[in-house]
């Protein structure tokens, strides 16, 4: 029977925390021959949307690796407000997914630098972010040969849920 000490050590196995980490897991999982699905965002606030798109992504077949916005990435972003939960905490949330294999904290405005090391098949994106893939992502993406999927997120947002999450509490 597994303790729950070595549940944590085994999710905290799959946040990898420097650039060498992420090139070395990328390296290794293109020798077993495996797709990398790469999905990138800030999960600020966890939920059936970001679930959705997550096990979406990770029907594609491969590895799923998840970048997330580090916080000063999304205090620039978001506003001042965010975080809701730090950059260790959403990473240990998305990591202890099942269907996530591995998570790693970017600070970069775009994860474009990312593709080089990465090299993933699929870069795959919510439905909602159609209109925001800026040329300069598509052709960085081209590049590389990779594909760009966009999954349904069921039209949840963390920003959504935190404003009505907000304008319920000063009811």
């Amino acid at each position: 029977m597994t303790d729950s000490f070595d549940i944590v050590d085994k999710i905290k196995y799959k946040i990898l925390h420097n650039i060498e980490q992420l090139a070395r897991i990328c390296n290794n999982l293109r020798l077993l021959n495996s797709d990398i699905i790469l999905v990138n965002g800030t999960f600020d606030f966890l939920h059936p949307g970001h679930l959705n798109l997550l096990y979406e992504a990770k029907k594609l077949g491969g590895s799923l690796i998840v970048l997330i916005n580090s916080d000063d990435s999304i205090k620039k972003l978001k506003g001042e407000d965010r975080p809701i939960y730090d950059q260790s905490i959403r990473s240990f949330y998305l990591a202890s997914l099942e269907y996530v294999d591995f998570v790693y904290i970017f600070s970069e405005e775009r994860i474009t630098p990312y593709f080089k090391i990465i090299k993933p098949k699929y870069w795959v994106k919510g439905s909602d972010y159609i209109n925001c893939v800026d040329s300069s992502e598509l052709a960085e993406s081209k590049l590389y040969s990779v594909e760009l999927k966009f999954i349904e997120r069921n039209s949840f947002s963390s920003s959504d849920l935190i404003k009505n999450v907000t304008k319920n509490l000063t009811k």
